[in-house]
C-alpha cells in the first residue's frame, strides 16, 4: 500500500513556491489554504485534505502521485545473539539472566565470590553466606 509521503511534500511546497517567488502568503491566497497551515506543512506539522492537495498541485504545478511512496515496513536484522551483562544473582539476576540466554550470550556478574562458585558448580542456592568482598565475579549461563 502506498502512503503520502509528508516530507516530500512539505519539500516540494517550499522549493516550488520559493521557485516561483511566492510567499506563503500567497501561495495562500490563491489555494484557499490558512496561511498558519501552509506553513505547519512546510514544517512537516500539517497534512493537507485531498482537497488542499489538488489545490496545492494545481497552484504549484506538481503530481500529487508523486508524493506516494510504498509504506511497507522494513524490520532491521537482530544483531543476535548479543553479548549480555547482567548484574546480581538474586531471583530477579538469575530470571533475567536465564531468559536472555536463551537466545544470546549471557554473563552473570555479583560481588559475592560464593554465589558465583555454587552457581558454576550448579549447586543450590538456598542457604549461601555472605561475603564482604567488593570484587566482581563472573558467571556464564
Amino acid at each position: 500500500m502506498k502512503k503520502l509521503s509528508q516530507s516530500m511534500l512539505a519539500d516540494i511546497v517550499a522549493t516550488k513556491r520559493k521557485a516561483m517567488n511566492m510567499t506563503q502568503q500567497e501561495l495562500a491566497d490563491k489555494t484557499g489554504i490558512n496561511h498558519a497551515q501552509l506553513s505547519r506543512l512546510e514544517q512537516q506539522d500539517f497534512m493537507p485534505s485531498i482537497p488542499q492537495l489538488e489545490s496545492l498541485a494545481e497552484v504549484l504545478d506538481f503530481e500529487p502521485s508523486d508524493l506516494f511512496i510504498n509504506s511497507e515496513i522494513k524490520k532491521m536484522k537482530s544483531p543476535s545473539p548479543l553479548n549480555i551483562a547482567v548484574a546480581g544473582t538474586g531471583y530477579v539476576g538469575l530470571s533475567i539472566a536465564t531468559l536472555l540466554a536463551q537466545h544470546n550470550h549471557v554473563t552473570a556478574v555479583d560481588i559475592i565470590p560464593e554465589k558465583v562458585d555454587l552457581i558454576n558448580n550448579r549447586k543450590s542456592r538456598s542457604r549461601t553466606t555472605t561475603s564482604k568482598s567488593t570484587w566482581l565475579k563472573k558467571i556464564s549461563i
